[in-house]
């Protein structure tokens, strides 16, 4: 009879902390239920409002003025790059030149890429042929890797500016990235113009 009158409370004292514990779990997890609802609801919130692209008609401004301005920047240098790798004297000036028309022949494309992606722009300029680009064609020799070499120093310090804007500006993501992925090799057209016009000043 002593260890039953024993075993008894204490029985019931093992069946009250389980009552107690149980509860105080119920009450953490029911407290923390809404806590996760929040979090879940906020980073939901987050991934739909972040920055989605957008199509060439609901570009901003500033995004359809850069594509429109790209486009003719590389067409220009395109035509240079060409012109100079006909026509230089100097292996430096010609070496230069190969290169920047290569680099620019898949910089085109890309922008190409991009701006069908965005399902066209409207008014895009073909890239006219510039009054830099004729003063060119009509040099040769020396004369020629002189004028070369200045007319492409600006224009590669005017892609530069161009990109560098709209990768630190642009809104959507696909403009942005499309900047921000040319820079280098724009910068590293930049730097070897930039050595050459050394020699030509």
């Amino acid at each position: 009879m002593k260890t039953s009158s024993l075993f008894i409370p204490r029985a019931f004292a093992r069946l009250g902390l389980w009552l107690l514990g149980s509860a105080c779990l119920g009450h953490a997890v029911a407290s923390a239920g809404p806590a996760r609802v929040r979090q879940v609801s906020a980073r939901s919130w987050v991934k739909h409002t972040a920055a989605e692209p957008l199509a060439a008609d609901e570009l901003r401004a500033g995004e359809k003025a850069f594509l429109a301005k790209a486009v003719e920047t590389v067409r220009q240098q395109m035509r240079l790059a060409e012109v100079g790798a006909s026509k230089a004297d100097s292996s430096e000036v010609r070496s230069h030149a190969l290169q920047l028309a290569s680099d620019y022949r898949d910089l085109n494309e890309a922008l190409e890429s991009l701006i069908r992606r965005k399902g066209g722009l409207a008014g895009a300029p073909a890239g006219a042929t510039s009054e830099s680009y004729q003063k060119l064609t009509e040099k040769s020799g020396a004369d020629f890797d002189r004028e070369f070499v200045r007319v492409v120093a600006a224009a590669s310090g005017e892609a530069m500016n161009l990109f560098e804007t709209a990768a630190a500006e642009a809104k959507d993501p696909d403009v942005r990235d499309f900047a921000a992925n040319e820079l280098p090799i724009l910068r590293a057209h930049r730097n070897t113009i930039a050595d050459l016009k050394k020699t030509y000043d």
